[in-house]
């Protein structure tokens, strides 16, 4: 198993908080989107661990959802919201 928490860059955009909350992989198994206990999010190219640019919101997620083709990913916000958004 990697350790995660020292392969990726915490970017201080966001204050990362130590510790992950959520974390799930795209169904190809290629991205990984990961939620830190503030709500800030982002994702990850599986192997490099490099952040992939994102369009959609990185503060306030509370919990992050591929769906089955890998096409959308859903964000369940702070303020008790949905979105969907495409994946990268």
């Amino acid at each position: 198993m990697h350790d995660l928490e020292a392969r990726i860059d915490w970017n201080e955009e966001c204050r990362w908080s130590p510790g992950i909350s959520r974390m799930t992989f795209s169904p190809d198994g290629r991205v990984l989107a990961v939620t830190d206990a503030s709500c800030c999010f982002r994702l990850y190219e599986v192997g490099t661990w490099r952040e992939i640019p994102w369009t959609g919101p990185t503060e306030g997620v509370t919990s992050v959802a591929f769906s089955e083709d890998g096409k959308t990913i859903a964000t369940g916000m702070r303020e008790t919201t949905v979105l969907l958004w495409p994946s990268p």
